[in-house]
């Protein structure tokens, strides 16, 4: 009997992509929160966002030319060289500065490889498609992995401990691996990145960089808090697979969302709700009030990340590579911005106040993208 979803090289990279996801979602929260419960300061634990977002931002140019050169199913196995011996190195040494330090810079220069691999394959792949579906896609189906990836990883550490989640994402991070094996060898015909970043706008620029800020917010600033503040381990995964619950939800809706009302409306009043509780959300004290603004908020990101995710895509589609390069060493630098400047006020501020400031700039940022988006998003 023929199976209803034939594994095609599409399909074969949203199943990558699934998995890869999941095994990082079980993971990747849980390592400043870990080395916070070992009784680190904030700094080192912010010392894993900073250095993964550092090296992310400083390969994006050779990273891209290795992609080029590579191919993108080889590059994409390149990473696992990287990516494996990170996580033996967070199962088997101590979690001091050097170690998370050491495991965040493997996970970067993997990430390099592997994100503007799948990102130009997916690109080379969706060409024909429309692009706010297909990136619709993209988007939802990972983050499915995303809604079950940190609850399950939040009861793994609270019952089990590190050691075991460690274990279950390398096993999940391995499996990941088996899709590829349906992809084809796709490497672009030419690469020339300094020419194609020269030539971008803007625009492009400052909302890639806002990207980054608001990223590493969602992803390290918020659980962060969650965890010293408010609640535990189960907790910080329940706030990020709701927020991830919510993207999926809207992840299917999207196409009729946008026609209906245009992407640049969709994106700039997504962008501005999602400002407002970048705001609020530190200042929730309560695991329901956290759980309702997680909720509400990852609904309001991906009612414009999606859209806006396509529009960008749209503008980088004659340079697959050379586009995710240069879009990922904006976002990182994003990243380095908001870790960096929030691990040198620790040293005036105290904890709570740092990440309420980091929110507070993850919120203008959200904002900016809301202008920029009105100002130069053609309205349909």
């Amino acid at each position: 009997m023929k199976p209803d979803v034939e594994l095609n090289p599409l399909n074969a990279l949203y199943a990558h992509k699934a998995l890869i996801s999941l095994a990082f979602q079980l993971l990747a929260v849980f390592v400043p929160v870990e080395v916070l419960r070992q009784g680190a300061p904030l700094s080192t634990a912010l010392l894993f966002p900073l250095a993964a977002f550092l090296v992310r931002g400083l390969l994006a140019w050779p990273g891209s030319a290795a992609v080029s050169r590579l191919g993108y199913r080889r590059s994409m196995a390149a990473a696992y060289f990287l990516f494996l011996p990170a996580f033996l190195a967070l199962r088997s040494l101590e979690l001091t500065a050097s170690t998370v330090a050491l495991a965040a810079v493997l996970i970067g220069i993997g990430e390099s490889l592997h994100d503007i691999a799948i990102r130009s394959d997916f690109a080379d792949l969706t060409a024909e498609q429309d692009s706010d579906s297909a990136s619709a896609r993209l988007h939802s189906i990972p983050k499915i992995s995303s809604v079950v990836g940190p609850i399950l990883g939040g009861f793994l550490l609270s019952f089990y401990g590190f050691g075991l989640l460690v274990v279950v994402s390398a096993v999940l991070l391995l499996v990941a691996a088996l899709p590829l094996l349906r992809l084809g060898r796709n490497r672009p015909e030419n690469f020339s990145f300094m020419s194609f970043a020269s030539s971008r706008t803007k625009s492009e620029e400052d909302i890639f960089l806002q990207r980054g800020i608001i990223l590493c917010a969602g992803v390290y600033i918020f659980p962060i808090f969650v965890f010293k503040f408010v609640a535990g381990e189960l907790e910080v995964g329940g706030v990020r697979s709701l927020g991830a619950l919510a993207s999926v939800a809207f992840g299917l809706a999207v196409d009729r969302v946008v026609s209906r009302y245009g992407r640049r409306k969709v994106i700039s009043f997504g962008a501005v709700v999602s400002a407002l509780f970048m705001f609020v959300k530190p200042h929730l004290f309560s695991t329901y009030a956290v759980f309702a603004a997680s909720f509400v908020g990852g609904l309001a990101l991906s009612t414009y990340f999606i859209p806006l995710y396509s529009w960008m895509a749209d503008r980088g589609r004659s340079q697959v590579p050379e586009y995710f390069g240069y879009r990922q060493m904006l976002v990182s630098t994003g990243g380095v911005l908001l870790s960096g400047t929030a691990i040198l006020l620790l040293d005036f501020l105290q904890d709570l106040a740092v990440l309420r400031y980091s929110m507070y700039a993850a919120g203008i940022a959200s904002v900016f993208v809301a202008v920029v988006a009105w100002l130069e998003v053609e309205s349909d």
